[in-house]
C-alpha cells in the first residue's frame, strides 16, 4: 500500500492522547449495566435496505444459499473456502488453525463434555478417582480463600458486576511465569467456558475467553436471548441452554483443543516502537481469543516454544454472512451487525468514546478498510510513523467511516474491551475487528445510538 493510502487512516487518537495509556480511561467498577436491547426496524430504520445495493447483496446471498455448502476439512478452524468476496477477505485476515483432540488434559475433556440440566446442576463426564480427589481439594482450597461465586446458580447484581481483578491483564505485566503444575478449574467454570464458546460460535462475541461470567459474557447471552425471543436473564435457564445447543454442528465442536506451536505463532519483540507482541503468552492468547491468564492456567508446565503442544480454545468459525449495517450502542458498549435481510448475524463487545472525546451520532457509511494499518501521531513527520502490528494503537484492522478521523478498529489490549473508553472510534478485540473487516460491505450503514 502506498503512503498516500495510509493517509486515509486519520487516527482517532491525537498525538497528545497517544501518550496516555489506553487503559487509563476505565469505567467506574460500580457502573450499572443495562440489559442490552437489540435494535429493531422500528427504532433504527435502515436506509440501505431499500437501495439497489442492498437488493443486489440480498440476491447474491440468495444465490449463495442455494449453492451447496463447501466441504470443510476436519479438525481445522477458520476455514474460508468460498469464492465470495467475504470469504476471500476472511481468508486473508484470519489464519487456518489445524488442531487435534488426541490426549487432551482431563480438564479440557470435561469442558468439551459438560452440560447444564434443568435442575440447575452441572452434568460432568466421569473422571478417574484421582482427578475427583484433586478437584475436591481444589474446590475446598478455593472456598477457604475466596467467597463462593456459583455463576449460573445465583443471581448476579448488575450494579456490582465487574471484571474480576484476577482476570485483569494489567496485573500480569505480560509475564510468562508458570503457575502451579495442577490445572484447577471449578465445575461452574467448566459450564461458563462452554457457554462462552457457544455464544462465540453463534456470532455473539464475549471478547477474550476467561471462564468468568463477566459483563461481556452476560451481554452476549442477553443479545442471543433477545434474538431468539427469550427473556433476558443473568443466569442460565433451560430455554437458553436449549437454544444454544440446538445446532448439532456447533454443539459437537471441541471447546478446548491441542495445538502445536510454530515459529510464526511467536513473533515477539522488545523494540520500543515495534508493534508486535511483547511476550509469547500475549501472542498465543490473541491467536486463540483467550485471556493471557487462561493460557497459563491450561499450560502450567509447557513452555511456549515452537514445536511444543499446548491446550487452547478453539475459535472455530466466525460469522461469514455479509454485513450491510451495524449499530453501535454507545451506552451498552455493543456493536450489532445485520445482514441485508435485516437479520442480526453477529454482535461484538466494544469500547466507545468518552464524555471528553465522544463518538459521533447518527448514521455514517463505511468508506474504506485496511488490514494491518500503520499509525502516526504527526502526519507532518515520517519519523513518527508506527509500523503495523497487533499492538498498534488501532490494532490489526481499520474500517474507515464517512466522518473524518472516525473508524471501527482493533485494540492492543483486547482484554480491556468494554472496560475502558476510546477517543471517539469503535474499538473491538483484534479478532473481532478482523472478522468484521472480512464481512462488512463497502458503503454499509454505521448507526451510532
Amino acid at each position: 500500500m502506498t503512503m498516500s493510502a495510509y493517509h486515509k487512516i486519520l487516527p482517532c487518537f491525537t498525538g497528545l492522547l497517544l501518550a496516555i495509556s489506553l487503559s487509563a480511561c476505565q469505567q467506574s467498577p460500580n457502573q450499572a449495566m443495562d440489559v442490552p436491547t437489540v435494535p429493531t426496524a422500528s427504532t433504527t430504520a435502515s436506509t440501505a435496505a431499500s437501495t439497489a445495493a442492498s437488493t443486489a447483496a440480498s440476491t447474491t446471498a440468495s444465490v449463495a444459499a442455494s449453492s451447496p455448502a463447501p466441504t470443510l476439512k476436519a479438525n481445522v478452524s477458520q476455514q474460508f473456502v468460498g469464492a465470495s468476496l467475504v470469504q476471500q477477505r476472511l481468508k486473508q485476515a484470519l489464519p487456518e488453525i489445524a488442531y487435534t483432540t488426541d490426549n487432551l488434559p482431563m480438564v479440557a475433556q470435561q469442558v468439551n463434555q459438560v452440560s447444564w440440566s434443568p435442575t440447575g446442576a452441572i452434568d460432568l463426564p466421569a473422571m478417574p478417582a484421582s482427578a475427583v480427589a484433586a478437584s475436591q481439594a481444589a474446590s475446598t482450597a478455593s472456598a477457604s480463600a475466596t467467597p463462593s461465586v456459583t455463576g449460573f446458580q445465583s443471581t448476579i447484581d448488575y450494579a456490582a458486576l465487574k471484571q474480576s481483578a484476577n482476570d485483569n491483564p494489567s496485573s500480569m505485566a505480560n509475564k510468562d511465569a508458570l503457575p502451579s503444575k495442577q490445572v484447577l478449574i471449578k465445575p461452574d467454570e467448566l459450564l461458563v467456558f462452554k457457554t462462552q464458546a457457544l455464544l462465540n460460535w453463534h456470532g455473539h462475541s464475549v471478547g477474550a475467553l476467561t471462564g468468568i461470567m463477566n459483563k461481556n459474557t452476560i451481554k452476549a447471552m442477553q443479545v442471543f436471548q433477545q434474538k431468539h425471543n427469550l427473556p433476558a436473564t443473568t443466569t442460565m435457564d433451560e430455554a437458553t441452554w436449549s437454544a444454544l445447543t440446538s445446532n448439532e454442528t456447533l454443539n459437537k465442536q471441541p471447546i478446548f483443543i491441542n495445538y502445536q506451536l510454530t515459529r510464526d505463532d511467536l513473533v515477539i519483540t522488545k523494540a520500543p516502537k515495534d508493534m508486535q507482541y511483547k511476550s509469547a503468552r500475549e501472542a498465543v492468547a490473541e491467536k486463540f481469543h483467550m485471556s493471557q491468564k487462561l493460557v497459563s492456567r491450561l499450560n502450567p508446565t509447557t513452555p511456549l516454544k515452537a514445536g511444543n503442544i499446548i491446550t487452547v480454545y478453539n475459535p472455530y468459525q466466525p460469522n461469514m454472512t455479509e454485513v450491510t449495517k451495524v449499530v453501535s450502542d454507545k451506552k451498552k458498549n455493543i456493536l450489532y451487525a445485520y445482514a441485508a435481510s435485516g437479520e442480526l448475524v453477529a454482535s461484538y463487545p466494544t469500547t466507545v468514546g468518552s464524555n471528553y472525546t465522544p463518538s459521533p451520532s447518527g448514521t455514517l457509511k463505511v468508506k474504506n478498510r485496511v488490514l494491518n494499518p500503520t499509525y502516526n501521531t504527526d502526519f507532518s513527520s515520517k519519523e513518527k510513523w508506527l509500523p503495523p502490528g497487533p499492538n498498534n494503537p488501532v490494532g490489526r484492522a481499520w474500517i474507515g467511516l464517512s466522518k473524518r478521523s472516525y473508524g471501527i478498529h482493533g485494540s492492543p489490549e483486547p482484554e480491556l474491551i468494554s472496560a475502558q473508553k476510546s477517543h471517539g472510534c469503535v474499538r473491538l478485540t483484534n479478532w473481532d475487528a478482523l472478522s468484521l473487516y472480512g464481512t462488512i460491505a463497502d458503503g454499509a450503514d454505521v448507526v451510532f445510538e
